[in-house]
């Protein structure tokens, strides 16, 4: 993960999220997340189902 890797060279949490296009909240979870996050993709049904 680019967050960890960013944070253990000593980078400010700021602009980490800078350079990654993230809000600083966003880079704060992502720091603080055990895993990868995954995108789930939600299907509906078009109106022709």
């Amino acid at each position: 993960m680019q967050v960890e890797v960013l944070e253990a060279q000593g980078v400010p949490l700021a602009r980490i999220a800078a350079n990654l296009g993230i809000d600083r909240k966003t880079a704060r979870k992502l720091r603080r997340a055990q895993a990868e996050p995954t995108v789930a993709v939600r299907r509906r049904k078009s109106h022709l189902d």
